[in-house]
Order: C-alpha cells, then structure tokens, then sequence
C-alpha cells in the first residue's frame, strides 16, 4: 500500500513538471525583444566604445534562444597625433595635398586633403617710395616664382618724430620741435603754456608786533619758487594809566601807561593844580603919601603875589597893622578881576584903625577920597588884565632884595662868631708857645 501511495506522488510530481514545462515554453518566443516576456534571459556578450565602433551588450534567453543586442554608447572621436604632410603629395600655391595623423586607439593613419598654400608675395622694388615721391616695384611669388607684373605704391607720409623737447615751467612756456624721421623735414613746433605756480598754504616765518610788521610765505610745490606777504602791526595793548609824578601849582604832572606785549610807554601831561594862597599879610601900611602894600604866598611853592593899598584919605588917620587879612585863595588861572583888590584889602585890614577910617568918611572930604580910593582901586584891576605877568615881573627885584638881605644878615650872624673862636684859638697856641721857650 505505502508502495503504491509513493508512485501515485511520483507520477503526480512527473505531470505538474510536465505541464509547467510546456507553459513555459509556449510563454516566449525568439521573436520578442522584450527581455520582460522571456523566462530566463542572461547577457553573453559586452563591448566598450572605441573610435570605431560604439559600445553594447547582448541578452540571450536559455529558453527560446531569443539574442538582442543594445547599444550603450556613441563612437569615441579619434585620438590624432600631429599631421604631418604625406611625402610626395605636398600642397602648391594652387594644389590641394594630403596631410595624415596617426589615431593611437585604434592604431591607423587617416589622411584628410590639405589645402592649397597660395602665393606667398613679395615685392622688388626698383625705386623705393619716399614722403615726397611714388615708388616702383614688381610683385613675385616666393614659392612657385609667379609674377604679378609691375606695380606702384603712392608717395608715404611723413614719420614725424620729436627733435627737440622743452617742458613747460610755472613761468615759462614749453615747446616740442618735430622733424620727419624719413627725409628729416621741418615738421613744425607746438607750444605748451607755462603751468603757473602752485602754491601752498600760507607760513609765517616773522611774527607781527606792537611795532613792526610779520611776514607770511608761502612755497611752489612744483619749482620751489617763494611769494611773501606782509602782517599788519598789532598795535599796542596798553594798560590803565598810573600817575609817575604829581601836578604841582608850578610844574604840571605826569602819567603813565605801558604795552603790555613790548614795554613800551606812553606819557601824558596833567595840569597844574591852583595855588593855595595864606590869608594875606600887609607889609607897608598905606598913609597919606603912599600906597600900601598886601602880600599873599602860596602855601605849597612859595610864590608870592601882591597888591597895592589905596593912599589914605588926607587928614585920616589909621592904625598900622600887620595882622593877616582874610584873603581868598587865587587860581593862577583866575581873571586879575577875581583877584584880591586893594579895595578888599583896605576893608579887610582895618582892624584897630577902623574907628580912625570910619570918622574920616563921615567928613565930605574923607566920604569923597574914599570913593577915589575905591574907584582908583577899581579901575586899577580893570585897566591890568595881565596883572600876573606884571606882578611876577615887578615882584621879582623886590624877592631879590629881601633874599639878598636875608643872606647878608645869615652870613654876618655865622661868621663873625667863627671868626672871634678862630682869633682867640690863635691868640692861646701863640701864648701856649711863648711860654715854653726857655
């Protein structure tokens, strides 16, 4: 039994091979290309591209024996050394040749036409053109000796070149001489202006004072040539005013002031200060013969100024006085008017005298040369404007006489005593020495 179950599974396996096999074989077919419809496709054949052929692979199927080959790449282009001319077919002025180049990938020569070279010409010249003149020449070819006849070429230009060469300066122009380099003919001049300076910034070299003028300068870059210019003066800076000597009644003053940026100083006068005259003093009394005199002296300088006393009125009878009057002070600027009159005078010196003064005016005669004496007084100071001038002129003999007699006295007082010790110091040296002597 298990014998005949194991044959039965036998034939059974033996059938369903059979019936695969024949599916498969009638599923592809040598005339499909489809590599997708065949049952067992493999690739027998492959190939690289080359030059001369492009690159491929075949599939085959091991059923059907179906082959189709596919193409992978295009031919590579050929791999050429240099070319060379073929010896013996080298191209003429009108002749194509043939060149070769060897291909290293596939190891042959290929030969490919090279062209004709042409004519290669030149020209022989029988007279050469110049700047002035035509020239003749006749045409060759240098390789097959072809010959295009006689021809000829204009007259050339002139070749101007530079001669000379001037450069331009800041003051001075430039110029350029050109002369043909061919037939050395005059090409001319061509000028250039003169640059001008180019200045820099302005320096000081001289600082400006209270006085004299700085200097400024400033330099070309280019020639180093120098302009100068000239600073104002500062001025001077003074400072405030300080008084070097005192005004006096006689002798104006002085001020002062300094630069403070060069020591220089500036003076300027002061006026003179009034005089401070004293009370007044009467030195001659009037009488009835003469005038009376009153003397006033400036406190500060000493000068003195004086004016007359009116003569008393006949029959009047005054007291002398030397008591000081009440005088007021007198500008030496003042009008003579302003000044002590003989009138004040009279009234301010009658002291003790004032009774003896006053009984005399009160007769008609004494009333009377009281009014002359006023008026004379009066018309006294109005008849002297230059009464300052008169008085230090007429003072003047008078201060000198009472100078010279108050040194005489000075001098009588000191040496008369001087010379009684001298006298009497002689008298005991003389006696001392007598009495020694044996």
């Amino acid at each position: 039994m298990k014998k005949f179950l194991r044959l039965i599974l036998v034939f059974l396996i033996f059938v369903l091979a059979s019936a695969l096999s024949t599916v498969t074989a009638l599923a592809c077919s040598p005339d499909d290309s489809n590599p997708e419809h065949h049952e067992n496709v493999i690739q027998t054949d492959e190939e690289k591209a080359t030059c001369l052929a492009g690159g491929y692979y075949v599939l085959e199927c091991t059923v059907c024996g179906m082959r189709c080959t596919y193409q992978t790449d295009p031919p590579m282009p050929h791999s050429y050394g240099p070319w060379e001319i073929v010896p013996g077919k080298e191209p003429t002025c009108t002749k194509d040749g043939v060149k070769r180049a060897y291909c290293s990938m596939c190891n042959k020569w290929y030969e490919m036409p090279a062209p004709a070279t042409g004519h290669s010409w030149y020209k022989y010249y029988t007279k050469e053109p110049t700047c002035t003149t035509a020239g003749e020449y006749y045409t060759y070819c240098h390789n097959c000796s072809a010959s295009q006849g006689r021809s000829t070429e204009p007259a050339t230009d002139h070749f101007w070149v530079t001669w000379k060469q001037v450069f331009a300066t800041c003051t001075t122009p430039g110029y350029t001489e050109f002369v043909c380099g061919d037939c050395g003919a005059d090409g001319g001049t061509t000028t250039t202006p003169a640059k001008g300076h180019s200045f820099g910034a302005w320096f000081t070299t001289t600082q400006a004072t209270c006085m004299e003028e700085g200097m400024q300068k400033r330099e070309c870059a280019t020639c180093g040539a120098t302009e100068s210019r000239g600073i104002p003066k500062t001025g001077h800076k003074f400072g405030a005013w300080f008084t070097t000597t005192q005004a006096t009644c006689m002798e104006e003053g002085i001020q002062t002031r300094e630069c403070t940026q060069c020591g220089v100083t500036e003076r300027r006068g002061i006026a003179k200060t009034d005089h401070s005259w004293n009370a007044g003093t009467v030195i001659v009394q009037p009488t009835t013969e003469q005038e009376g005199v009153t003397e006033w002296i400036c406190n500060m300088c000493g000068m003195s100024r004086t004016r007359p006393i009116p003569k008393l009125a006949p029959g009047t009878t005054a007291a002398p006085t030397t008591a000081p009057s009440a005088s007021p002070a007198v500008s030496p600027s003042a009008s003579p008017a302003a000044w002590p009159s003989a009138s004040s005078t009279a009234e301010a010196s009658a002291s003790p005298g004032a009774a003896g003064t006053e009984t005399a005016d009160k007769n008609g005669k004494g009333e009377k040369s009281g009014g002359k004496g006023d008026r004379h007084g009066a018309g006294e100071n109005a008849a002297e404007p230059d009464d300052v001038q008169k008085n230090q002129k007429g003072d003047a003999p008078e201060r000198t006489a009472k100078n010279g007699s108050s040194v005489g006295r000075i001098l009588l007082l000191v040496l008369v005593p001087v010379l009684l010790i001298a006298a009497g110091v002689i008298f005991l040296l003389v006696r001392r020495k007598k009495t020694r002597q044996p």
